[in-house]
């Protein structure tokens, strides 16, 4: 959940091979250390090189790499360590990343932190993981809307919500119908945009007649938060 694959070369093989845990960060007044691990289940030894940059969210839910990236050192805000390291076949390496202990802490702040991923005798990235990192006030809240709903012809539920919070949302959209079933879930559902309304697109394989709920469901630091629901009439038009 939260992990964002870049292919460089779409070497396939290395992405079932490189586990890296946990998958997203929240730094703050308490907790201004994390540790990250990687671990190398591939029979080559990898560089593993971390470096600061950032996903920018379109409208339409799917999140784009902005270009710019910015060397560990070159970022006072955030610490992170070792600046590089050889992950060897079969092993497991960790980097600690340290918070500002002079950094005041209001509003949400977000950078993504990319470990670049290069065979130790080839010639450049193969592939990179992103995590996004947040620091947050602990006692800022996440507010959500949904604005619309609407069909895309007999495949897919268009959700359109808005983050009107003070913190970006972290959750599954989960979709029933009216006796309660399970139809269907979209994981890994972030409103980074604020202020604006941001659309995913749920797959449905079946449509029930009448009512279906849809309900914006919080995980990791979220777990356990109910963000939105709203109740979606279905009618013959809208599957055609």
């Amino acid at each position: 959940m939260g992990i964002f694959l870049l292919f460089m070369l779409n070497n396939v093989s290395a992405l079932a091979q490189i586990n890296i845990e946990p998958t997203r960060i929240v730094l703050g007044h308490d907790n201004r250390t994390a540790i990250i691990t990687l671990s190398n289940s591939s029979l080559l030894p990898q560089i593993v090189t971390p470096a600061w940059t950032d996903l920018v969210q379109g409208n339409d839910g799917t999140l784009h790499p902005s270009g710019k990236e910015i060397a560990p050192e070159d970022y006072n805000q955030i610490k992170i360590w070792p600046a590089s390291a050889i992950l060897q076949a079969g092993k497991a390496i960790s980097f600690s990343i340290l918070l500002n202990p002079n950094r005041q802490i209001s509003a949400e702040t977000r950078i993504h932190l990319r470990f670049n991923v290069d065979p130790q005798f080839g010639d450049g990235p193969r592939w990179a993981a992103v995590i996004p990192v947040f620091i947050r006030d602990s006692l800022s809240k996440a507010d959500v809307q949904i604005l619309v709903m609407t069909t895309q012809g007999d495949e897919k539920l268009l959700v359109t919500m808005k983050n009107t919070g003070q913190v970006s949302p972290h959750g599954h959209l989960v979709v029933f119908d009216s006796y309660g079933r399970l139809l269907a879930t979209l994981n890994n559902v972030n409103l980074f945009l604020q202020n604006e309304p941001v659309t995913f697109f749920i797959a449905m394989n079946e449509w029930p007649k009448g009512n279906i709920r849809v309900r914006y469901i919080g995980d990791a630091e979220f777990t356990g938060i109910l963000f939105a629901e709203d109740d979606f009439q279905i009618s013959p038009d809208q599957l055609r």
